[in-house]
């Protein structure tokens, strides 16, 4: 039986890097992209290809050139060639280069560039460098581009159990460069005995060339909450509900890293509480039929070399959620919340990373128990922390608690340190591999628990984790020891 629960632990171990602690919801750019080694450069240089040493000029001058009294020469771009794109149509990469024919060449611009073509997911590597125009002082900015294989990727793999569920099992994948035109398509699907979460969802950035984008993002779940009493995870009773609604979004790109979203959230709940009147604290919903309404205003600067184990750069999102009467919602509250991630270069292919999160979530006007966010939309600590002791939590799996703990805050705050050590770098099907360790300070309360009209949760904040991240052809994952040790102790 032990080594029965030891397997099915090590399997619920593998996930998404979408579903390490503090991952939000928030638009996403696709599949991670990878690169080999060859094509790494520090920001603010050409790749080795293009520049043979970091204060060399881009392109080298004949015996007759000069350098005309400027530390270093300027060129004209002539014109732009791509290269190697067999399926990814050019609008697509032109719209992320951040240089014009006619244009005089800035060296910045152009790894700008490059960094921007490698976040979209859509290839393995990408490389740039010069060649000589037709005239002196002119150049051709070559684009080479080596595509991922035209096949959607798994984003994230759900397979495991816990104290209240006896297994559950779901896959969600994604095309992120849908008929080679930069769109997004994908869903998934997780499963368990009582509970059944379905989601799909089709997304493009930089439409038709402009920095116009959109979203839209359906779902359709049924619940079972379970509310422990006492020890016993059970014993208060359960909520079973209906979800189904979606999501639609326009974004502006402004400038080279920054974004602002307005997302509309629309939502038909049908609950039913079957609680204990001994339960003094009850996830929050109304019960019946419900409508939750709600706007969300947000911005976002991403300037990450990647988004699979960023090297360098930094990611800052910034989100204001409203939901109120006045938008038809039977929920009253508003949501603020700060994410910041921060890449600081350390060896070449390592990353040293650190990410803080703050959330609130504050009630409207007051509507009996039913003033603030539903449970589902409030903060729970699973989703933020690694392997927490005594927790008996999970992650939320596509908007599933699958596991018996059950209380949900409205303050959180949140701090990650994280290191990824790399282990393999190139290949054809195993494009990097990393052994990483992080630590993580989590901790969430409500003002009711401030005020000491609810009572508190006895949780440790500081948890651990450490294990394996794969970037392959067939997507990026998560091996965590987290789980293992969880079931140990």
């Amino acid at each position: 039986m032990a080594l029965e629960a030891i397997a099915a632990v090590l399997a619920s171990a593998v996930a998404i890097a979408g579903s390490e602690p503090g991952s939000l919801p928030v638009p996403s750019a696709g599949a991670p992209e990878s690169q080999p080694a060859s094509a790494a450069s520090a920001p603010g240089s050409l790749p080795a290809s293009a520049a043979s040493a970091p204060d060399a000029p881009l392109l080298q001058l004949e015996d007759d050139e000069t350098w005309t009294g400027l530390e270093h020469p300027r060129y004209l771009v002539e014109r732009i060639r791509i290269r190697g794109n067999e399926r990814t149509a050019e609008s697509v990469i032109m719209a992320r280069i951040m240089v014009r024919p006619g244009e005089i060449l800035d060296e910045e611009r152009v790894e700008l560039s490059r960094v921007r073509l490698l976040a979209t997911g859509y290839f393995t590597a990408v490389d740039l460098r010069l060649e000589r125009g037709s005239e002196r002082g002119r150049v051709v900015l070559l684009v080479e581009v080596s595509e991922r294989p035209p096949l959607p990727v798994i984003d994230g793999l759900y397979l495991g159990f816990s104290e209240t569920t006896p297994f559950f099992g779901g896959l969600s994948a994604v095309d992120p460069n849908f008929f080679g035109r930069g769109l997004e398509l994908g869903g998934g699907f997780v499963a368990a005995p009582e509970q059944q979460s379905y989601r799909a969802r089709i997304a493009g950035a930089d439409l038709f060339g402009s920095p116009l984008g959109a979203r839209l993002a359906l779902l359709f779940l049924r619940g079972r909450e379970p509310v422990a009493l006492g020890d016993d995870a059970r014993g208060g009773g359960s909520i079973n509900y209906l979800r189904g609604g979606g999501l639609v979004g326009i974004s502006i790109n402004a400038g080279s890293y920054q974004r602002f979203m307005v997302d509309y959230h629309g939502e038909l709940i049908d609950a039913d509480l079957r609680l204990d009147p001994r339960v003094k604290r009850t996830p929050l919903i109304q019960p019946g039929t419900s409508y939750l309404s709600a706007l969300e205003f947000s911005y976002q600067r991403d300037s990450r070399d990647r988004t699979f184990v960023p090297t360098s750069g930094s990611n800052l999102f910034l989100g204001v959620e409203l939901s109120s009467v006045i938008l038809l919602s039977a929920y009253e509250y508003s949501r603020y919340h700060l994410t910041y991630e921060q890449y600081i270069p350390t060896f070449a292919h390592h990353s040293f990373s650190l990410r803080f999160d703050l959330g609130v979530i504050q009630p409207g006007v007051a509507r009996g128990n039913n003033s603030g966010a539903p449970f589902f939309e409030a903060y729970y600590i699973g989703d933020y922390s690694y392997f927490r002791r005594n927790r008996n939590s999970l992650p939320r799996q596509l908007g599933l608690n699958l596991s018996a703990f059950s209380t949900y805050d409205d303050i959180l705050g949140s701090l990650n340190v994280g290191y990824a050590f790399p282990l393999f770098i190139g290949g054809d099907h195993f494009y990097r591999i990393y052994l990483y360790a992080a630590v993580n300070l989590a901790e969430g309360t409500t003002m009711r628990e401030i005020q000491g009209l609810d009572p508190g949760d006895d949780r440790f904040p500081v948890t651990f984790d450490t294990g394996l991240k794969f970037d392959t052809v067939a997507g990026s994952f998560v091996i965590s020891a987290s789980y293992l040790v969880d079931l140990l102790f």
